[in-house]
Order: C-alpha cells, then structure tokens, then sequence
C-alpha cells in the first residue's frame, strides 16, 4: 500500500482503530505479525484518547 506496514499499523492503533485489516501475501505474514505484535506490546494505550475496546 500506500503506507509501510512498519508506519501504518501503530499509526492505526494509536489512533483509536480496535482491530486492523491487512492483506498480505504469504511472504509477509511473519513480519507483519511480528510488527503487529511489537505494536501491541507497546505503551500505545498510554497515547490513546480512548480506551482499547478489542
């Protein structure tokens, strides 16, 4: 897409997205997951207006 993945997904979750929807190939499932996963272990809640809801 139009943004890297490595941008795109702490972009979202920062901004209040609960969930994400991504398509990949399968080449890419590993690092996307693992970027997804360092995202979510994160202090992201900390910079969040509201609260997570997933």
């Amino acid at each position: 897409g139009a943004i890297p993945p490595k941008d795109a997904f702490g972009y979202a979750f920062e901004n209040g997205a609960d969930f994400i929807c991504v398509g990949m190939y399968d080449f890419q499932i590993v690092e996307d997951s693992n970027l997804v996963t360092d995202v979510l272990n994160s202090n992201f809640l900390a910079q969040r207006e509201r609260r997570w809801l997933a």
